[in-house]
């Protein structure tokens, strides 16, 4: 199976963007379980 450099190219870009939305969606989450954390926090201490 040949491969040409721009088959490589669009494969790779193609790569980059899903990790790129993996890795926004995950930050997402940090910040999601960050106000979680907060809410239990400020309810425990009321």
């Amino acid at each position: 199976m040949t491969h040409t450099l721009n088959d490589i190219e669009k494969e790779i870009q193609r790569t980059i963007d899903l990790n790129t939305n993996i890795t926004e969606k995950i930050r997402i989450k940090k910040g999601m379980l960050a106000l979680l954390k907060q809410e239990i926090e400020d309810l425990y201490l009321e």
